[in-house]
């Protein structure tokens, strides 16, 4: 797989935890870690016998399309509308994002405006990076217990 795709679980989950807090925010948390990430990497495409990154998917105008779709109907589905700020919407968002960010680090890069860009040309098997975001994942979950997103954005 392109960057290890339970490093991308665990990471997303870390940041949306830290989100939406509390029971049912874990729980949501994980189902759009999970589902985002999946229809994201459900876009790759088999050349050569090998999963390739589409722009369908993996553009930075498309890939938050999809995450926003994915919160959207989570929101809906569920009844969020007591919210001042639909967060499962935002929170799909940022799923999509986590999931550009850690494929961007590696060689394949994302799709930006039809080429593909890399932040950097990372191995997507690289234990140490997979390690350190998996690690930041788990961290942001233990965090959330200290300082939860309602503390940091009151208000919101």
């Amino acid at each position: 797989m392109l960057m290890k795709l339970v490093t991308h679980y665990i990471f997303t989950v870390g940041l949306l935890v830290w989100m939406l807090p509390g029971y049912p925010g874990f729980l949501l948390s994980v189902w759009l870690a999970f589902s985002v990430n999946r229809l994201i990497d459900f876009g790759h495409t088999m050349k050569n016998g090998y999963p390739s990154r589409s722009w369908v998917t993996h553009d930075i105008l498309t890939a938050p399309f999809w995450g926003l779709a994915v919160g959207f109907l989570t929101y809906y589905l569920l009844g969020y509308a007591n919210m001042k700020i639909p967060l499962v919407i935002l929170a799909g968002l940022v799923a999509a994002l986590s999931h550009l960010f850690l494929d961007s680090l590696t060689g394949s890069g994302v799709f930006v405006a039809g080429k593909r860009r890399a932040l950097a040309h990372i191995s997507h098997g690289n234990r140490l990076i997979n390690f350190v975001f998996i690690a930041a994942g788990l961290f942001l979950i233990l965090a959330t217990l200290v300082y939860p997103f309602e503390t940091v954005f009151p208000g919101i």
